[in-house]
């Protein structure tokens, strides 16, 4: 069971289950819903992408930051103690710790960063969510229902796409983040996969 449920099936059902349940919620929503909820998407991951970063740089150095240095500081401190003798001269510790903190930095803001654009995508589709609740009572006209579903089913298939294409971004990101340590989410594993793979690789025609 163990070998038959591996990391590279479970990504390729979870996203094949997006998708279906997407484009079976957007038959149902019709297409006035779906197509607010497509460019919600779209619009969320603008204002999400647009202001993640410097939401997270603002939440590092306002609140994270002088806590994180002082930890990289006093850790380069202990392991220094043993070199006492060479250091009654110079005390290279500070352009160290200089140097750590802003490495420490670019890694902690680039990881609140992806927390930060998830949040605000979520919390955007909470409006986008509303809206669409207010336009479902056009399934309930004759044949224009119908119609609507149909171009909503269209709809909602363009909505999976964009979807799982994000998720590929957020999977590079990941294993980038991780240095390919991940037993779940890493390059042999993502090679294994066929959706996965396939949107990490797709690239839109320019």
């Amino acid at each position: 069971m163990g070998d038959f449920l591996t990391a590279s099936l479970i990504w390729d059902a979870a996203l094949a289950a997006l998708i279906l349940f997407v484009v079976i919620r957007s038959v149902r929503g019709g297409f006035v819903s779906s197509f607010i909820h497509l460019l919600g998407v779209a619009a969320s991951c603008i204002v999400a992408a647009l202001t993640a970063g410097k939401a997270a740089a603002w939440l590092y150095d306002g609140y994270l930051a002088e806590r994180v240095e002082q930890s990289v500081s006093d850790s380069l401190r202990e392991k220094l103690e043993a070199f006492a003798g060479l250091l009654d001269r110079i005390d290279p510790t500070d352009t160290i710790s200089a140097a750590a903190g802003d490495a420490v930095r670019t890694m902690a803001v680039s990881l609140l960063t992806m927390v930060a654009f998830l949040i605000i995508f979520l919390l955007a589709m909470l409006i986008v969510r509303a809206l669409v609740r207010l336009t479902r009572s056009v399934n309930r006209v004759p044949v224009v229902g119908g119609i609507n579903r149909l171009l909503g089913g269209v709809l909602g298939a363009a909505e999976a796409f964009l979807l799982c294409y994000l998720i590929g971004m957020a999977a590079t990101v990941l294993i980038s983040f991780s240095e390919n340590r991940w037993g779940w989410l890493n390059t042999a594993v993502v090679q294994k996969t066929y959706l996965l793979n396939w949107f990490i690789q797709f690239e839109f025609p320019v």
